[in-house]
């Protein structure tokens, strides 16, 4: 199984330790991204960061479930965690943004569950990291009712009442791609 780890602006020593714990688990396909990469893929967030940004996406080829954290186990895990709150500790005020990707848990295919992190503070940015394990009870409810051929669905930290929250999901039926928002526990497009 391969895990995908993709960057900007990592120090080697950073780089090094997360392709570490990611290869006692995974085969890791690392790609550090240059700021042409950025420039095209977070036009809109570097435009209003002043190209100022650390980069991390993790893309993990196993279910978001109880057996995720079996699969890499919960030391690795914590470990993974604890890297990533300290390149943001390092970084202070700096942007960090972080995306995590995960299998989907529903019996649709070819279905990911994306948490995006991109908190200007350090205290919410960690909070936020720490409580991704603690949706694995609480994500298939909220998925249940998904949108038919739903390919993507985006979570949000929110800062102010310190929860995850499904925001976004992307079916695609004909090459046609639909985006819905999840508003008051339903999905609306």
């Amino acid at each position: 199984m391969s895990v995908y780890f993709r960057f900007y602006d990592l120090a080697i020593g950073e780089q090094e330790v997360i392709y570490t714990l990611l290869g006692k688990t995974f085969y890791v396909i690392e790609e550090k991204l240059s700021f042409d990469d950025m420039e095209s893929k977070l036009p809109h967030f570097l435009s209003i960061t002043d190209y100022s940004i650390t980069f991390i996406e993790l893309i993990f080829p196993v279910i978001f479930n109880n057996s995720l954290f079996q699969t890499i186990s919960i030391e690795r895990w914590n470990s993974i965690k604890g890297i990533i709150k300290e390149i943001k500790h390092r970084r202070g005020n700096k942007p960090v943004m972080c995306i995590l990707k995960f299998k989907g848990n529903t019996n649709q295919t070819d279905f990911n569950i994306i948490f995006s992190i991109t908190n200007s503070s350090v205290h919410s940015f960690e909070i936020a990291i720490e409580k991704i394990e603690h949706l694995v009870d609480i994500v298939p409810t909220q998925l249940s009712s998904l949108p038919p051929n739903t390919i993507e669905v985006f979570y949000l930290y929110d800062e102010p009442s310190s929860k995850w929250t499904p925001y976004q999901a992307k079916s695609i039926v004909q090459n046609y791609v639909s985006t819905y928002i999840y508003k008051n526990g339903l999905w609306e497009g």
